[in-house]
């Protein structure tokens, strides 16, 4: 039996209550920390930003930053 059926089979005998549980705490290893939202947060605005530069491929950014 694989770890995957294992913890399947372990789930399927929680009530509602213990898997709720089970979310929060996934759920907190799984939470970006604030470098990490930060970065993400940067990287969006990046992304909205129509005055943004654009490449088309790796060597036209390669280029860029030789240059």
């Amino acid at each position: 039996m694989s770890t995957k059926e294992i913890v399947t089979s372990m789930l399927d005998c929680l009530n509602e209550e213990q898997l709720n549980g089970i979310m929060v705490l996934i759920r907190s290893f799984i939470e970006p920390n604030s470098e990490t939202k930060a970065a993400i947060e940067e990287c969006e605005e990046m992304l909205n930003d129509p005055e943004a530069r654009r490449y088309k491929s790796v060597d036209e950014l390669f280029e860029d930053l030789d240059s």
